[in-house]
């Protein structure tokens, strides 16, 4: 432990390199699966969430979060990196802002978990939960403030429900080779 200890304090670059590089790394990737569209007719299914459940399992809950937010507040800030290029402050207050608040609470539960339990079962039950925490929030937020969208958009949502339990499992597939993988490289 005082090796460790020792380690890091006559090194704080190193540190810091290891404690900022994952969550920017995550933070770009949830950009990316922003832009990777699944077209189903009247709204597409993205990626976002792929990363955003990878980054809770293997991020741990607090840098989950902080790479969840910066995607929310590089895209509020008007960078082009919601889905299909866009961005800008009245996503927040669009149809899609239970949608952003969700993604963090999702990636901060997610990592919570996983930070107590790595096995199977609990990377499946964190995965559900963030999943039904996403579309909780953002369907009370597109019902309570926009009725008629959530009239128009219910009729779709089995697509949603589908895509994301396909999500889940190839998170769940993958997930133990990258906390392997960058366990070693990046994270340890």
């Amino acid at each position: 432990m005082k090796n460790k200890l020792k380690s890091s304090v006559s090194n704080p670059e190193w540190y810091h390199v290891k404690t900022i590089l994952p969550i920017l790394m995550f933070t770009g990737l949830i950009c990316l699966g922003a832009q990777i569209r699944i077209p189903t007719g009247q709204t597409p299914i993205v990626m976002t969430t792929v990363f955003i459940y990878l980054a809770g399992l293997i991020l741990g809950r607090n840098k989950a979060l902080i790479a969840t937010t910066m995607y929310v507040l590089s895209g509020l800030a008007g960078l082009p990196v919601f889905s299909g290029g866009s961005g800008g402050f009245q996503h927040i207050y669009g149809p899609t802002g239970g949608y952003l608040v969700g993604f963090m609470a999702a990636a901060w539960l997610i990592g919570g978990i996983s930070e107590r339990f790595r096995h199977f079962s609990s990377d499946l039950v964190a995965l559900l939960t963030g999943s039904l925490t996403i579309h909780s929030l953002g369907i009370m937020w597109m019902y309570f403030n926009f009725p008629e969208l959530w009239i128009s958009t219910k009729a779709i949502y089995v697509n949603y429900i589908l895509a994301d339990s396909l999500k889940i499992l190839f998170v769940l597939i993958i997930t133990p080779w990258l906390r392997k993988i960058l366990s070693k490289e990046i994270l340890k």
